[in-house]
């Protein structure tokens, strides 16, 4: 390499460096020491360490170098891209955990019910499990702390549960129909956070998995959840990867290569100082036959677009739902000396056709916005018709015609159903107002619930009546969010639907969720319908 090429490579790489020059706090008099041995390009970057010092040592009030260096890395990293960012040591841990699938923790699930912590599932064979503690159990203190009165908060609550693995926590639990508490000691184990939420079949041959991350531990739940709804008769498959904002580049890669055939393009990489890298699938996978949905929306990022990009580019399936997000930029993680990391954009991926569908970022453009706007602009209504232009026309295997640019658009555009919706029934969601109801209607009415051995037959069959709406109603009414009488007829279906699929969670978890909720979301009947269709025309995907 040429002298010329060394000394823009040094360029390319002057914001990081000088990033972890002042994430170590090298002084002023240091880097001038090491001058000498450095390019001309770095030297003239002391300017930079100069105005640091200069602040330090003058300015008016006292500030923290330490401070500064991270205000300086973040701004730095900001104005490369979207996507580069600076993570402060203190943030690392809580960054890292729903990707590493684990975290320190007692094992239940919580609600602040009435101002309350109370206790709402319990994790089978986790500590408060081995503990003793059950379903229903109302938290008063843990150590030294109140969990009891208007100033408890969730984020108060996993503050003071959450802790390194191994140690204890002192908990006061008070138990249905005990008159005080009792004292019980709950040493925190390792914590899973499950990142296939879903998984159970739709009729006798049809299943549905939802992946809401891609994470250390995705593959290996894919792999136990998909082997057994094969046993059970599953030879279609509707993977949903709505709201999924991504995570492990490799861990979509094994996922895809469930679906594809050995030797097939399942997505490439490539960069400034990245050669262009092609991952192809082995024959690794064992889903080669099953006939595939792929459902996404505008929160549908990164890693599933990866999945979404390399079925749709294969011809391997249909893709339904809405434009994804377009994040085609893979970052690295770099740890610095004080254990901070910079998440740094290292190269793009291109799905199979060649398309890089990372939408446009930089000055003048409201990036954070832009799902926004297409929700103002009608895009959640009806495809975009800007992403269709010659610049970002691409071919499928079979020549079918797909487009780059601003995410993956689906092969069947399927509308937002607004139908019912209301602003008291948004004000009911964000105010927790279905998980409070549910729960407490729940603990109450077991005997009613119990009548159903399973969600299918709960989804068909229990009726939320006018009596239980009105009493849903009311019991928000009593805890801050006011009455609507018109509201509550106008969005009666979508209320009903969410209460029921609430309270089939109590019992049977997100299994339980999403086996009503299906029932009636548009896209996922019509992703059953394709694949009737699919079946019925002897086609491997389309």
């Amino acid at each position: 390499m040429n002298n010329n090429a060394n000394r823009g490579k040094v360029v390319a790489y002057l914001p990081i460096i000088l990033a972890v020059v002042l994430a170590v706090g090298y002084c002023l008099g240091a880097l001038q020491n090491f001058s000498n041995k450095i390019p001309d390009a770095l030297n003239r970057s002391r300017k930079l360490d100069q105005v640091l010092y200069e602040i330090q040592d003058r300015y008016v009030d006292s500030v923290s170098k330490e401070e500064l260096a991270n205000r300086a890395i973040a701004e730095l990293l900001k104005g490369l891209d979207p996507h580069s960012v600076y993570i402060p040591t203190e943030h690392v841990e809580d960054a890292e955990e729903q990707l590493r699938g684990q975290f320190g923790g007692v094992g239940i699930k919580f609600l602040v019910l009435d101002d309350t912590l109370t206790v709402t599932e319990v994790i089978q064979n986790g500590p408060s499990y081995r503990a003793g503690l059950a379903q229903g159990d109302k938290i008063l203190q843990a150590d030294s702390v109140e969990l009891v009165g208007s100033d408890v908060t969730t984020d108060l609550v996993l503050k003071t549960l959450k802790g390194i693995m191994g140690t204890e926590v002192n908990l006061t639990v008070k138990s249905q129909g005990e008159l005080k508490g009792r004292e019980v000691v709950v040493r925190r184990g390792g914590i899973a956070i499950p990142s296939v939420i879903a998984g159970f079949m739709m009729d006798t041959e049809t299943a549905f998995i939802k992946i809401a991350r891609f994470g250390a531990n995705t593959v290996r739940e894919f792999e136990t959840v998909a082997q057994a709804l094969r046993n059970k008769g599953m030879k279609k498959l509707i993977l949903d990867l709505r709201e999924n904002g991504g995570g492990y580049l490799q861990t979509a890669e094994k996922i895809v290569d469930q679906f594809l055939e050995r030797g097939e393009l399942m997505v490439y990489t490539e960069g400034n100082s990245q050669p262009r890298l092609d991952r192809v699938a082995t024959s690794y996978g064992f889903l080669e036959d099953v006939e595939l949905a792929v459902l996404i929306n505008s929160n549908s990022a990164s890693a599933s677009e990866i999945v979404a990009g390399a079925v749709q580019d294969n011809d391997r399936g249909v893709v339904l739902g809405r434009r994804s997000f377009g994040k085609g930029l893979v970052q690295e993680p770099i740890e610095l000396a004080d254990g901070s990391v910079i998440r740094l954009t290292v190269s793009r991926y291109y799905t199979p056709s060649g398309r890089c569908i990372q939408k446009a970022y930089g000055d003048g453009i409201n990036y954070g916005s832009e799902v926004i706007d297409r929700l103002e602009n009608g895009g959640h209504q009806m495809p975009d018709s800007s992403h269709f232009v010659d610049s970002m026309r691409f071919e499928t295997k079979s020549g079918r015609v797909v487009y780059g640019g601003g995410g993956i658009t689906p092969d069947i555009f399927i509308p937002v159903d607004t139908a019912g919706y209301s602003v008291y029934y948004n004000r009911l969601f964000y105010a927790s107002m279905y998980r409070k109801f549910c729960f407490s209607y729940y603990q109450n009415n077991s005997v009613i619930l119990n009548q159903y051995s399973d969600p299918h037959s709960f989804a068909h069959s229990f009726k939320v009546t006018d009596d239980l709406l009105s009493d849903f109603a009311e019991y928000a009414a009593a805890r801050g969010v006011r009455k609507d009488s018109q509201a509550l007829k106008v969005s009666r279906q979508p209320i009903a639907s969410l209460i029921k699929a609430t309270l089939a969670s109590y019992k049977w978890g997100e299994n339980g969720y999403y086996e009503v909720r299906t029932i009636e979301d548009k896209v996922v009947q019509r992703a059953l319908l394709e694949l009737n269709n699919s079946e019925a025309e002897g086609r491997r995907g389309l």
